[in-house]
C-alpha cells in the first residue's frame, strides 16, 4: 500500500510539472504569435503614422531605438535559447524517470518470485511432512487391528475344533447319553457363544476405543491440515491478484513508452518551428540593420540640413515679433504727434489701396481733417490685421513648439511608438526618411539667408 501511495504521488507530481511545462508552452506561443501579428501590421502602417508627421528625427535617439531594438531581439534569443535548454533537462529527466522506474518494476517482480518460490517449497515441505506422519499412524493402526482379528480367527476355531472333537468323542463313547451330551453340548455351546460375544464385544469396545484415540490423537493435526489447506488457498489468490497487477503494470509501461515516443515527436514538431521563428526573426534583424546601416549617412545630413532651417525659421519668427512690436510702438507714437498738417503717412497709399480694393479713397478729393481720419482708420485697421497676423504666427510658433516637444517625448521610445487601436496598443516603426519626403525639403547653403527664410516660410505656412 505504501509503494501504491508513493506511486499515485510521483504520479501527480508528474502531471503537475507537465501541466506548468504546457502552460509555459502556451505562453510562449501566444507571445511569439503576438509578435508575428504586431510585425505584420508594423509593414501596414509605420508609413501612415510617418505621413502625420512633420519633425525630423535626431541621430541620437535613433540609435538608442536601434539599441532598444537589438536588445529586445537579443532578450528574444535568450528566452528561445532558454526554452531549448529547459526542453533538453526534460527530456533528459523523464528518461533517467523512465529508466528508474523501470529498474524498481524488475526489482519488485525479482523479489516477488523471490518470495512466492520460497513460500510455494515451504508448503510443499510442510504438507509432505504432515502426509507421511499421517500415514505412519494409520499403517500403525491398521497392524494394531490385523493383529488382533488374526487372535480372534485363531480362538474361534480353536474353540470350534474343540467342541467339534468333543462331540465326536461323546457320540463314539456314549452314543446312549446322547441326548444329555446334547444338552450339555447345548450349554458348552451357548456358554462358549457367550464367551466369545463377550470378548468379540471387549475386542469391539477396545477397537472403538483404539479409533477414538487415534481420532484424539489427529484432531490437532487435522486442524492444522486445514488450516494449511486455507492458507495454500489465500496464497494462491495472492498470486493471482500479483499476476493480475503486474499484468496492468506492464501495460501502463508500454503505453507510458507509447506516449513518450509521441511526445518525443510532438517536441520535435515544437523544437523546429522555435528554430524558424528565430530563424525568421534573425533574418528580419539582419534586413533591417544593413537597411539602417545603408541609410544611415543619408539621415545624417538631412538631420543636420533639418535642424538648420529650424534654428532660421526660430530666429526669424522671433526677429519678426521684435519688428512688428517695435513698428505698432512707432505708429502709436506717431499718432501721438500726429497735426492736421501732416503729410507723412505710416504706410503708402499705394499699399493701402491695393489692400483695399474694394474701397473708393480718393485723397487729393477729401479735406485735411477727412484725410487725418481715413488715414487714421486704416493704420488702425492695419494694425489690427498686424496684430491678427502676429497672433497667428504665434500660435503657430507654439504649435511648432508643442509638436516638437511631443515628438522629442514619442522619441523617448523610439522603436515602436503606440496608438490605440481596439482598445490594443499596435506598435508603429518610425523611418526617417518618411519624415524628409513628408517635409519636402531641399539641400541648400546656409549662407544664403534671404532664400532659406523664404523658402522655410512657404513651405511651414
Amino acid at each position: 500500500m505504501k509503494k501504491r501511495k508513493g506511486c499515485r504521488r510521483k504520479r501527480g507530481v508528474v502531471d503537475v510539472e507537465e501541466r506548468q511545462r504546457e502552460a509555459k508552452r502556451q505562453e510562449l506561443r501566444r507571445e511569439l504569435e503576438m509578435g508575428d501579428t504586431n510585425a505584420r501590421r508594423l509593414r501596414k502602417t509605420w508609413r501612415e503614422k510617418m505621413m502625420s508627421l512633420n519633425l525630423p528625427l535626431i541621430k541620437e535617439d535613433l540609435q538608442v531605438a536601434w539599441r532598444t531594438f537589438d536588445r529586445a531581439l537579443d532578450n528574444k534569443d535568450y528566452s528561445i535559447s532558454i526554452l531549448l535548454d529547459a526542453l533538453d533537462e526534460d527530456e533528459e529527466q523523464k528518461r533517467n524517470d523512465n529508466n528508474l522506474q523501470m529498474y524498481q518494476i524488475d526489482g519488485l517482480i525479482k523479489v516477488y518470485e523471490k518470495h512466492l518460490n520460497e513460500s510455494n517449497d515451504h508448503y510443499r515441505c510442510s504438507i509432505e511432512k504432515t502426509l507421511d506422519s499421517e500415514r505412519e499412524l494409520i499403517d500403525e493402526a491398521s497392524c494394531e487391528q490385523e493383529e488382533k482379528e488374526a487372535f480372534l480367527r485363531t480362538v474361534i476355531f480353536s474353540t470350534k475344533q474343540g467342541i467339534e472333537e468333543s462331540i465326536e468323542a461323546k457320540q463314539t463313547k456314549n452314543l446312549s447319553k446322547l441326548d444329555t451330551r446334547k444338552e450339555e453340548n447345548d450349554n458348552i455351546r451357548r456358554m462358549s457363544e457367550s464367551l466369545l460375544k463377550r470378548r468379540l464385544h471387549n475386542f469391539s469396545e477396545q477397537l472403538a476405543g483404539v479409533l477414538s484415540d487415534y481420532d484424539e490423537s489427529t484432531k490437532d493435526r487435522r486442524k492444522d491440515f486445514e488450516a494449511v489447506r486455507e492458507k495454500d488457498e489465500t496464497d494462491q489468490r495472492v498470486i493471482a491478484r500479483q499476476s493480475m497487477r503486474i499484468e496492468k503494470l506492464y501495460n501502463g509501461t508500454v503505453e507510458l513508452r507509447n506516449q513518450i515516443a509521441n511526445f518525443k515527436v510532438n517536441a520535435g514538431r515544437e523544437v523546429a518551428d522555435y528554430t524558424f521563428e528565430r530563424d525568421y526573426f534573425n533574418g528580419i534583424y539582419m534586413a533591417m540593420q544593413k537597411r539602417l546601416r545603408t541609410e544611415q549617412t543619408l539621415d545624417r545630413e538631412q538631420l543636420r540640413i533639418l535642424t538648420i532651417e529650424y534654428n532660421i525659421t526660430l530666429e526669424f519668427l522671433r526677429s519678426n515679433l521684435t519688428k512688428v512690436e517695435k513698428i505698432l510702438t512707432m505708429a502709436n507714437l506717431c499718432q501721438k504727434y500726429e497735426t492736421y498738417k501732416d503729410k507723412v503717412l505710416l504706410y503708402p497709399l499705394s499699399t493701402v489701396i491695393e489692400n483695399n480694393e474694394t474701397e473708393d479713397l480718393n485723397v487729393s478729393t477729401l479735406k485735411p481733417m477727412q484725410k487725418l481720419i481715413k488715414l487714421v482708420l486704416l493704420v488702425q485697421k492695419n494694425i489690427k490685421e498686424l496684430k491678427a497676423q502676429l497672433e497667428y504666427h504665434q500660435v503657430r510658433f507654439d504649435y511648432l513648439k508643442h509638436s516638437l516637444k511631443m515628438y522629442m517625448e514619442q522619441l523617448a521610445n523610439p522603436i515602436h511608438m503606440c496608438k490605440k487601436e481596439n482598445s490594443k496598443a499596435t506598435p508603429v516603426l518610425i523611418n526617417p526618411k518618411d519624415v524628409i519626403k513628408k517635409c519636402d525639403l531641399k539641400v541648400i547653403d546656409a549662407n544664403d539667408s534671404d532664400s532659406n527664410i523664404n523658402l522655410l516660410l512657404n513651405k511651414t505656412f
